[in-house]
Formats: C-alpha cells, sequence, structure tokens
C-alpha cells in the first residue's frame, strides 16, 4: 500500500484548522485508515473560502478530500461538552464532540459507575442530561495535569 507523504496531509490538516478553528461550523478533519480520503466535517452550507483551500491541495495530494455535513453545529457541541465537564466533575471524567457530530463522547467516573451499576445509570442518578445525545464511550478515571 501506498501512503500519501505525511507532510502533505498534515499540511492540508493545519491549513484547514487554522482558517476554520473558529468557525462554530467547522468540525475537524479526519484520513480514513488506508489513507485514500481525508474528511472535513462541516455544518450547514459550505463557504467559499474552504472549497477554495480544498481546490488549492486536491491537485498534490494523492486522495480523496470530501465534506460530510454533520447533524449538529460543532462549535455547540464544544460548549456543551465543557458544560458537562463544568457542571457535572467528577462524575464526568472528560467529553468532547463526536467527529461525525451527532453528539457528545463522555468519559464517566469509575466511582460513579460502581455506586449506580452501570454508566447510564450513573448519569441518570448524577442529573446529566443534554440537548444532545450523550455517548459513553469509556469508565474511567482522568488524572489530573
Amino acid at each position: 500500500m501506498h501512503l500519501p507523504p505525511a507532510d502533505t496531509t498534515v499540511g492540508f490538516r493545519e491549513r484547514a484548522l487554522a482558517e476554520f478553528r473558529d468557525f462554530p461550523q467547522y468540525g475537524g478533519t479526519a484520513v480514513n485508515p488506508d489513507h485514500t480520503r481525508l474528511t472535513i466535517r462541516w455544518h450547514g452550507e459550505v463557504p467559499d473560502a474552504l472549497r477554495q483551500v480544498i481546490d488549492d491541495y486536491a491537485p498534490q495530494v494523492p486522495f480523496e478530500i470530501v465534506i460530510e455535513g454533520t447533524e449538529f453545529l460543532p462549535g455547540d457541541l464544544r460548549a456543551e461538552a465543557d458544560r458537562l465537564l463544568r457542571e457535572h466533575a467528577p462524575v464526568i471524567q472528560g467529553a468532547g464532540p463526536r467527529p461525525a457530530g451527532d453528539g457528545v463522547d463522555v468519559t464517566v467516573s469509575s466511582q460513579a459507575v460502581q455506586a449506580a451499576g452501570s454508566a447510564e445509570a450513573a448519569l441518570a442518578e448524577n442529573g446529566v442530561v443534554s440537548d444532545f445525545p450523550i455517548f459513553v464511550i469509556s469508565v474511567g478515571d482522568v488524572e489530573p495535569a
């Protein structure tokens, strides 16, 4: 298998991040396992500036660049993840927007899960609710940095 040059992939991802990270519609980029496609996640109408970045790189890269729509606004998911951490620590040990933009991933504390019997019960018993779907991706405890 021939993989694309890392500097081309990294260069594209860095440019997209630098130009669009502050846009609430921007949900990041992902490269599929065989490096044949780079996906940009975006919510809503794609701006000409993003299409221009893709057009600038398309002739240089040996992979397909696609834009994938997200169900929810990535900026709203980032804000919700921050809220869940702020309002529900230590039950919620970690939170972040799901890469596909369809909800929020959370890590639930081991102690809360042991006390409640399951991760879902721990969320319910501790009043952890959201306007967005919550997905428990792990149970564990995050050590403070």
